[in-house]
Formats: C-alpha cells, sequence, structure tokens
C-alpha cells in the first residue's frame, strides 16, 4: 500500500482541501491519518 511506503502521498491528498503545510503544522506526522486514516 503505498499509503504505509509514502506518507507524503497523503499530504498531496490532504493539500487539495488543506495546506499541506498547515495539516503537518496541525497533526503530528504520526498521527492516523497519516496512515491512510479518513477524518
Amino acid at each position: 500500500t503505498e499509503k504505509a511506503e509514502n506518507p507524503k502521498k497523503k499530504r498531496v491528498t490532504f493539500g487539495e482541501v488543506l495546506s499541506p503545510e498547515i495539516f503537518d503544522e496541525t497533526l503530528p506526522a504520526n498521527t492516523p491519518l497519516r496512515k491512510g486514516a479518513t477524518p
């Protein structure tokens, strides 16, 4: 699964709705969202 292999992939997906910078600042790098869970 690309979600587990490339966490940044998820950041790109969230980037459409939420800026990567904001997403990174709001949540730690080890959040469930980062692993592919839905908000």
